[in-house]
């Protein structure tokens, strides 16, 4: 499995498809914040693949989709990750969420505190807890950074399945 970067082509074609996607898989972890900024990506912003502060990305086995991923002014805006239930626990998450930091330079995220798998992935991804708001569902979360790879020094590792 590799990462596959969403071109403004891409976007206008399958923008209703992803959106679509993180609807059905996101568990409704997904803040309605962050999915209306998701939806409302600008294709322009997808065209500078390594000066861009947005970034969407997608995990495909066999040409099936199986883990979205977007940051939005490298995730200070909005950073989601979703993959489907039947390919969760095979590192699919750490794998976009590296990937995300890598291509631009450096990550945020927030994530609920009762959000284990989310947060076992950004720490995995090498991204560490900076500090502890109250997000916009009221429950305490967690603001996580992380610089580049090579800043930091490591690479996500993906569970291959057998």
């Amino acid at each position: 499995m590799e990462v596959q970067w969403i071109t403004p082509m891409n976007w206008i074609m399958h923008r209703k498809r992803l959106l679509a996607f993180a609807l059905k898989y996101g568990d409704k972890r997904i803040t309605a914040d962050s999915l209306k900024q998701f939806a409302r990506i600008d294709p322009a912003e997808l065209a500078h693949p390594y000066s861009s502060r947005t970034a969407v990305a997608v995990v495909r086995d066999g040409g099936r989709l199986v883990g979205l991923a977007a940051a939005i002014n490298k995730g200070k805006d909005a950073c989601l990750v979703i993959v489907h239930p039947d390919s969760r626990r095979q590192g699919i998450g750490t794998l976009l969420l590296g990937s995300l930091r890598n291509k631009l330079g450096g990550l945020s995220c927030h994530v609920a505190a009762d959000n284990m798998a989310s947060i076992s992935a950004c720490l995995r991804a090498g991204m560490a807890a900076v500090h502890v708001v109250t997000g916009t569902t009221g429950k305490p979360t967690l603001c996580f950074e992380g610089k580049s790879p090579a800043a930091a020094g490591m690479k996500p590792r993906v569970k291959r399945r057998r």
